[in-house]
């Protein structure tokens, strides 16, 4: 479930990729409009990206069904918690310091269309060693929020604080049930 959340939580760069991007050579420099292999061979970067994109934002939707079927199985419920801290600003976070500065003016170029990749790459494999995953804008988009939470009466989940994925409201206030997305990342709902 994390590296469908964290496919999901970089979709918006696909999205601002595909919307910055779309503008295709037509003529040539000759003012002359290109023919179909013409065209292909001035925009096969920028073909390359588009195609990723969407590529890209479909299984972003694919992960995003996922997430709802995963929420309704095998949760683990009775267990109280103490509130740490609500931390709903780290979506803003995530999405101003890793999607918006990562819009690449010159995509149509390989060199454009390289670094697009090379920087997608590093940004997959330092979120995928973390758990800032679970800052996901898209999620925040649909009315999730984050706590960083620990357990009262839970031996399994005793020591640590764990951040929570919430819809609603928690507030410490009654049990939970929770569903783990990683070790110390899980899905809660307050009952």
């Amino acid at each position: 479930m994390k590296q469908k959340l964290l496919l999901q939580s970089l979709s918006p760069l696909a999205l601002l990729t595909i919307i910055k991007n779309f503008s295709f050579v037509m003529c040539d420099d000759a003012g002359q409009k290109l023919e179909a292999t013409g065209f292909i061979m001035a925009n096969l970067p920028l073909l390359v990206v588009i195609s990723f994109c969407t590529i890209w934002l479909m299984l972003a939707v694919w992960s995003l069904i996922s997430f709802y079927a995963f929420k309704y199985a095998d949760k683990k419920d009775g267990f109280s918690i103490s509130l740490i801290k609500h931390r709903d600003e780290d979506s803003l976070d995530f999405f101003l310091t890793l999607i918006l500065p990562l819009l690449i003016d010159n995509i149509n170029t390989w060199q454009g269309l390289t670094l697009f990749f090379v920087i997608i790459a590093l940004i997959w494999g330092l979120l995928s060693n973390t758990k800032l995953f679970y800052a996901n804008p898209i999620l925040s988009l649909l009315g999730y929020h984050i706590a960083e939470i620990t357990f009262k009466n839970n031996e399994e989940k005793k020591a640590n604080s764990y951040i929570a994925i919430y819809l609603g409201e928690l507030t410490g206030k009654h049990n939970i049930e929770y569903k783990d997305i990683t070790q110390d990342v899980m899905l809660v709902k307050e009952m």
